[in-house]
């Protein structure tokens, strides 16, 4: 196959105070299989090499991501689970549907960053399935291509782990701006009262704008109010919410939200984050959650790894929150904020010193009885040391049926890998007025009972339900039903990533 480059070069108005540029790469691609199938099969396992000219991107790139599509093909009872590797390493995984055509992107900013920054000119993938052979249906790949992100002026690391329920700077809390259903003034709650605003800001698309106070925002006490205007956008209530079907097809109101009986706005991948408003600010308030505690002695063997230096495999495993869904690196958006896996990741290789290999395999719209028919295909395959378990938005059994999946999940693991280490993760809450769901507190309870010293719970529920308190969910949320914005994501990264880290002193 030829090998072509289209670059993409991406201006703004003037409005914005920085921007990034988007670079497109398309891959050569060669593969072992005539018609491009990756699969295993007959002994045989048969990948595919892409590989990607760097020189386009100068030496820089702050965003990278592996987009791919392709078609799944097969009987078998698995979905297919592609995994990434460069240099010989494995450096990226992405679990496929069982069925059709698909095009999904993945996280390669790491190993592109630092191949951009050595001169490299090249960079070369394989693409490949671990597990059993045979087992998982196969994937014919039809295009794949690089997306990276130039002089992207936005994310930053440890900002984004900086925590939030304490210290003394809040960094971009987001608050979406939607009036009351009253109207009046778009005025949204902060979680703390500022001492000093340091920064408003927006983004679009690929850009950063910089709100101006009296002009975009007005802050009062404990709330901003959001202007209309050439900064930012304000929505009515009834933008959003309808009990009219005629009304609510002509908003493209699509989800039916049961609590208040209303046609509601959803919309997944980077809207939200387009459309919100992100405040950083000085405070001199102090939640009184403690968003987890460090003891050393909750997963010893993974703790002890890191803190030698040793290199550490991570695999996630769970739903669309798990996968990342509406974190905006993934859609190639400002702030190009990763998933809460790759933000766990980065933070504890950048602690620790250790090399951490992430395997996602978590695949949207799928519960805990999925994870318990798929694990070992999956995941055993991977060796993890630390299994990250992210089921429960989708889930709708009893507590007790869960729990047994979790359990049946946890053994299938122990029995490949004996000295694997567990994180459950208790999922946020969806979206109050969209319906309410009570076992998911269960839930919860079930998981708090389930802990052993290599067993523990990352409760960012109870995170999630003290923002609840104060902010509305829409401020929070990347799809307005039952997924995190970039804000969030934050909260899941940095609950998770307390297991593992002591707090700086």
């Amino acid at each position: 196959m030829k090998k072509t480059i289209a670059c993409i070069f991406i201006a703004l108005a003037a409005v914005c105070s920085a921007y990034a540029e988007l670079v497109n790469i398309n891959a050569a691609i060669r593969a072992d299989s005539a018609n491009f199938e990756i699969k295993n099969e007959g002994g045989k396992r048969l990948s595919a090499e892409l590989e990607f000219d760097l020189r386009p991107l100068g030496g820089k790139a702050d965003a990278a991501n592996l987009q791919i599509s392709g078609e799944v093909s097969g009987k078998q009872p698995m979905n297919p689970s592609l995994t990434v590797s460069a240099d010989g390493e494995e450096i990226a995984a992405v679990t496929q549907p069982l069925s059709g055509r698909f095009e999904t992107m993945l996280s390669v900013a790491q190993y592109i960053k630092k191949a951009a920054a050595r001169g490299k000119d090249k960079a070369a993938f394989k693409i490949y399935q671990k597990g059993g052979d045979g087992a998982q249906r196969a994937i014919t790949l039809k295009s794949a291509k690089l997306i990276c992100a130039k002089d992207a002026p936005v994310f930053n690391l440890e900002r984004a782990m900086s925590p939030i329920f304490s210290g003394g700077v809040m960094y971009d809390e987001s608050v979406f701006p939607i009036r009351p259903q009253t109207e009046g003034p778009a005025r949204r709650q902060l979680f703390f009262k500022p001492a000093e605003i340091l920064e408003v800001c927006a983004y679009d698309g690929v850009g950063k704008k910089i709100l101006k106070d009296g002009e975009d925002y007005k802050i009062s006490g404990d709330k901003i109010e959001l202007i209309d205007g050439a900064g930012i956008k304000v929505f009515k209530y009834s933008n959003f919410y309808s009990p009219s079907k005629d009304e609510a097809k002509k908003l493209k109101l699509e989800m039916y939200f049961e609590t208040i009986k209303c046609y509601g706005f959803f919309k997944e991948m980077q809207w939200f984050h387009t459309h919100a408003a992100y405040v950083t600010y000085r405070h001199l308030d102090k939640s009184d959650l403690d968003i987890e505690k460090f003891d050393a002695s909750i997963l010893p063997r993974t703790v002890g790894k890191l803190r030698k230096g040793e290199p550490v495999t991570i695999s996630i495993f769970g739903d669309s929150i798990s996968f990342g869904a509406n974190a905006s690196a993934r859609y190639n958006t400002a702030p190009f904020q990763p998933t809460w896996g790759d933000l766990v990741a980065q933070s504890l290789g950048k602690t620790y010193k250790s090399k951490i290999t992430l395997m996602n395999r978590a695949f949207g719209g799928t519960n805990s009885a999925w994870g318990a028919k798929n694990i070992g295909e999956l995941v055993n395959p991977d060796k993890p040391d630390l299994v990250i378990l992210g089921f429960g938005m989708n889930d709708r059994c009893p507590a007790a049926e869960r729990k047994a999946y979790l359990e049946k999940m946890i053994s299938s693991v122990l029995a490949a890998n004996p000295k694997a280490e567990f994180i459950l993760v208790a999922s946020m809450c969806a979206n109050p007025l969209w319906r309410d769901i009570p076992v998911q507190d269960e839930y919860l309870q079930s998981d708090l009972a389930m802990q052993t010293p290599s067993i523990t719970v990352a409760n960012v529920r109870a995170a999630h339900r003290k923002l609840l308190e104060k902010k509305s969910f829409i401020d929070m949320t990347g799809n307005n039903v039952n997924h995190p914005n970039d804000f969030l994501i934050r909260v899941y990264a940095q609950t998770i990533a307390k297991k593992l880290t002591a707090a700086k002193k």
